[in-house]
């Protein structure tokens, strides 16, 4: 008998080198937004790198391109802040491209991770299913495709849970890839 994985869903977890630096200088950047929605975050559709994701991560940003061999840019970056019982709806972040979390402060004794939702659903019984990313830490960058549905529960603890989020659009694309068009 053989097996084929027609499809497959490629998640990336890079931890972030100086992450205390990197943490401060996101979260100082952050106090100069004026918090919009009842999520309180910072998103601007317009906005672009408001959080300058694209400076501050450079080096993790370089190890994401050399992994999916493509040149990447941050169109856009916000900060959310759950405090008990906020959470975010489910959404994605569009049809194209990557998307990325960081959890800038989060105890994972307390807090839940983001829980993705599988574009397929179980193939015996018809049901979504739902999938939580390892065990999420501060100063890691969870990487997924941008389609990719997905939510957070709400915040049960006292402590507030903050995330950093961008979008990686793909730059350029391999010659390879040209050819093919």
């Amino acid at each position: 008998m053989n097996i084929d994985n027609l499809f497959s869903l490629t998640l990336l977890s890079i931890k972030v080198d100086n992450w205390e630096e990197k943490k401060k200088n996101i979260l100082d950047r952050s106090n100069n937004f004026e918090w919009v929605e009842s999520i309180n975050t910072n998103y601007d559709p317009h906005g672009g790198d408001l959080m300058d994701v694209q400076n501050i991560f450079s080096n993790e940003i370089k190890q994401i391109e050399e992994t999916v061999e493509k040149e990447l840019k941050v169109s856009g970056s916000w900060v959310e802040r759950a405090e008990k019982g906020m959470y975010h709806r489910l959404h994605n972040h569009g049809q194209l491209g990557l998307s990325a979390i960081c959890y800038m402060e989060f105890d994972n004794t307390e807090h839940k991770p983001v829980v993705f939702v599988s574009p397929w659903k179980d193939t015996f019984n018809g049901n979504i299913v739902l999938a939580e990313s390892g065990e999420m830490t501060e100063g890691t960058i969870l990487v997924f495709p941008s389609f990719l549905e997905h939510f957070t529960d709400p915040n049960q603890s006292d402590k507030v849970r903050t995330s950093l989020s961008f979008n990686l659009k793909i730059y350029a694309q391999t010659k390879a890839e040209l050819e093919r068009i």
